[in-house]
């Protein structure tokens, strides 16, 4: 299980730029250096990345490097280079940018997507892609919004309007881009549409995908699991809905972040999850496993089947014991 949470949880009082309001943001908090670290929180850093190193094994050395540091954690940008569009799974496929993703799952009763991209990338980025991997929008019958943050919502209200797309989202989060403030730049939220419900499958003609919350990025974020199939074998996916984990942004809800962490960790390890797949994919490796899909002989094993049955706990638990890191790094006894 996560050790050391209560050490991260100590300095929480002590984070001068975090709030509630600031976890609805998307824009990164300038990270400012502590002026003077004591004993116990340097203490605390090199355990959590102790920990941290242990839980990734040599499967998750990325999300050591990417998220265990004592600066700013890059969370990416709107102009980011893009991917390749890309079939991962024969019903997935992937579009966006190296930084921010969407998913595409084909059924046989049209097109789901989970999240929706930037506003402004719809025409750029999203039908291209889709353009380019034979897909038609026309087919989209559902938008699974994973969090209210303007990359992931944002170019919902587009497909709604112009493809007659359904939009999903948690009551919460919901509440969170309906009160987006749109005078200051923000796209538009879609029509409230769909409320996702904890462990009730959304269904679309042969598929399931199961949202569960996982509160603590936004008071509503949702994690889900679904089906892939590659070939004559079908795994479980899942996607967490909470990335990317930047401490200094979540600010009270902290600790229900740690516990959304800890219980969806219990939940993909029930349901036997054997991929990972993030809405971020900054720090999951998914440029090489793309690559390396590219080069897969038959026979070959799937790049993001997971490397061992305790893989998906180990790497919510890398992601933890970084997050919990940065906290400690953070705070300061002046």
């Amino acid at each position: 299980m996560i050790v050391m949470k209560s050490l991260a949880l100590a300095t929480i009082a002590s984070l001068t730029v975090l709030t509630t309001t600031t976890a609805l943001s998307q824009e990164p908090v300038p990270y400012v250096p502590p002026t003077r670290v004591t004993t116990s929180q340097a203490d605390a850093f090199d355990e959590h990345l102790q920990a941290a190193r242990e839980s990734a094994g040599t499967e998750w050395l990325g999300v050591v490097d990417h998220m265990c540091t004592r600066g700013p954690v890059v969370t990416g940008s709107a102009d980011d280079p893009l991917i390749e569009p890309t079939r991962i799974f024969d019903n997935v496929y992937v579009i966006g940018r190296t930084s921010t993703v969407v998913y595409v799952i084909e059924t046989s009763g049209g097109l789901m997507l989970i999240d929706a991209g930037y506003s402004d990338q719809v025409d750029s980025v999203l039908l291209p892609g889709m353009a380019q991997l034979g897909l038609d929008p026309q087919d989209i019958r559902y938008v699974v919004v994973l969090h209210g943050h303007a990359d992931h919502y944002g170019g919902s209200p587009h497909l709604q309007q112009r493809f007659g797309a359904r939009v999903v989202a948690s009551e919460a989060d919901w509440e969170v881009m309906e009160a987006m403030d749109t005078a200051s730049g923000r796209p538009a939220p879609p029509v409230r549409d769909m409320v996702a419900t904890e462990g009730e499958p959304i269904r679309l003609g042969d598929a399931v995908v199961t949202p569960f919350l996982v509160p603590g990025h936004t008071p509503g974020a949702i994690s889900v699991v679904f089906p892939v199939q590659d070939g004559e074998n079908t795994h479980t996916a899942a996607v967490f809905g909470g990335t990317a984990l930047i401490a200094p942004m979540l600010g009270d809800a902290l600790p229900q972040y740690f516990e959304s962490i800890d219980r969806f960790a219990d939940i993909a390890t029930n349901m036997g999850v054997d991929v990972v797949l993030q809405n971020h994919p900054l720090f999951d490796g998914m440029h090489g496993k793309l690559e390396r899909l590219k080069l897969r002989g038959s026979g070959d094993p799937h790049p993001f089947l997971l490397a061992a049955p305790d893989s998906y706990r180990r790497f919510m638990e890398t992601l933890s014991q970084c997050s919990q890191a940065q906290v400690a790094a953070a705070g300061n006894d002046g």
